[in-house]
């Protein structure tokens, strides 16, 4: 049996944004992976609309929190469907240059660390662009 600890960090593809089971590809993947016996602790750190200007800032503090030295850690990298999104009114959110040099800053400092995969980006539904960004809605309770 192999123990992992596992931080799945991305975009709204890795959360699973639309998943009505709200597991995402990172929990379908860990479910799997546990019923073949493994025991994987998993960290889902997608946030929706997070582009790679905005993953670049907050993966590594948010993966050292979860992956102290003394555990068997993995790191899975998957982004940059939003930075290639068309916003209405601005165009693409991250030029592809700079979008290549996030990941490419991300992945060298990553697999300097610990085992990584940079899975994606997934491609994108050009009906569905421009994007427009959901209006924030206040939550009752």
């Amino acid at each position: 049996m192999t123990t992992l600890r596992i931080c799945f960090v991305g975009d709204t593809i890795t959360l699973g944004s639309g998943d009505a089971g709200f597991l995402g590809w990172p929990g379908r993947l860990t479910a799997a992976e546990t019923e073949r016996g493994h025991d994987i602790t998993l960290y889902n750190m997608g946030v929706r609309g997070d582009t790679s200007e905005m993953v670049l800032p907050r993966w590594r503090s948010e993966c050292d929190v979860r992956l102290p030295d003394h555990v068997n850690g993995r790191l899975v990298l998957s982004f940059g469907l939003n930075d290639t999104a068309e916003e209405t009114g601005v165009g693409i959110r991250v030029p592809f240059e700079k979008s290549l040099a996030n990941a490419r800053a991300i992945i060298d400092e990553a697999r300097g660390w610990l085992p990584t995969v940079m899975i994606g980006p997934v491609p994108l539904v050009d009906d569905m662009q421009p994007y427009i960004f959901p209006m924030a809605s206040p939550i009752t309770m």
